[in-house]
C-alpha cells in the first residue's frame, strides 16, 4: 500500500508521498521557518517487508502519548502528534492513489 502524509501545523500544512520502495529508510525535514518550530525537526521512517514504520525523530521534538509511537505501523487514518515547546504539528496517514496519467507529448 502506497501512503501520504498530511503535515498539519498551525500556519502551514504540507503533503507527502512516501515512495514506493521496500527495505529503505525515508525522511522528512519540518522547517522551522514553515512550521514555527524553533528548530528543524527531522522525522524518519522505515519500509521492511512492505510496512511502513516511523522510526525517529529529531531530539529536540517529542511525540505525544495520543496518536501513533515509534516503532508503530503506519495504518490509514493515523496520527501522529509531535511537539516541540510550544509549537505542535499534526501528521495524518492517508492511502496515496498511484495512478499515471495519460499526458500527451508535444514537441516545441
Amino acid at each position: 500500500m502506497n501512503y501520504s502524509l498530511a503535515v498539519y501545523g498551525n500556519n502551514a500544512f504540507r503533503e507527502v508521498l512516501l515512495p514506493h520502495i521496500n527495505n529503505d529508510d525515508f525522511s522528512i525535514q519540518l522547517t522551522r521557518t514553515v512550521f514555527g518550530f524553533s528548530d528543524d525537526v527531522t522525522v524518519t521512517f522505515e519500509c521492511m517487508d512492505d510496512t511502513w514504520r516511523m522510526t525517529g525523530i529529531s531530539k529536540n521534538a517529542s511525540i505525544r502519548h495520543s496518536g501513533l509511537q515509534l516503532g508503530d505501523q503506519l495504518t490509514v487514518g493515523g496520527l501522529i502528534h509531535l511537539k516541540q515547546h510550544e509549537t505542535s504539528v499534526d501528521i495524518l496517514i492517508m492511502e496515496a492513489d498511484q495512478t499515471l496519467d495519460r499526458l500527451k507529448k508535444y514537441y516545441i
